[in-house]
């Protein structure tokens, strides 16, 4: 297997349909001036370009994510658009992996069960106290129903402020994973 030290140029060439490429974790991206990663942009566009004639999806996500990068290191995509660039790739890969938002989601049903059991029993006075099993098993359902039931928590008048405020932005999380997780979906399965 070749390794490349940056994104190889082949421009204007013809490439076999059964050329491969490294994964993008072997393919580093230059770290010099503006024009070698302009350089870089048009060389991964024209690898992408060529995944996607032979219908590769897997090594086309990869030059896409390589293409992201590029233009991000080169400074073209900035400010706000940067940010939500990032979080698409840290949450999806850019939309082409199944396996990073569904991880999330698990994360944040966890996640959002411990901040309901802390909110539940009230903050570190009792947090060294004895283990409330029936806290946690609520607080894991409280976690779940705002994942898969969206919103339902704001119906609940029994509970706590920051607790229904908390289940709101779980709520809002959950939705873009899903979305997410159903854009690979998408992107895996999708024929030509």
């Amino acid at each position: 297997i070749t390794s490349f030290e940056r994104p190889p140029n082949f421009t204007g060439s013809k490439l076999h349909p059964l050329t491969l490429f490294p994964d993008i974790k072997d393919i580093k991206l230059g770290s010099t001036l503006l024009p070698d990663q302009l350089q870089d942009i048009q060389s991964v566009r024209y690898l992408k370009s060529h995944a996607a004639k032979v219908m590769d999806r897997r090594q086309q996500s990869y030059f896409f994510t390589l293409e992201q990068n590029c233009l991000i290191k080169a400074g073209k995509i900035t400010g706000i658009e940067r940010i939500l660039s990032r979080l698409y790739e840290i949450f999806s890969n850019y939309g082409t992996s199944v396996k990073k938002p569904f991880t999330s989601l698990l994360v944040f049903i966890i996640f959002f069960s411990l901040i309901n059991y802390i909110f539940t029993i009230g903050f570190v006075s009792e947090l060294f106290q004895p283990i409330d099993q029936t806290v946690i098993k609520e607080s894991l359902l409280q976690s779940l129903e705002s994942t898969f039931l969206p919103f339902k928590i704001i119906l609940k008048k029994e509970l706590k402020l920051t607790i229904i405020l908390f289940g709101v932005l779980q709520s809002i999380i959950s939705i873009l994973l899903f979305a997410l997780i159903g854009l690979a979906l998408r992107w895996n399965f999708k024929r030509d």
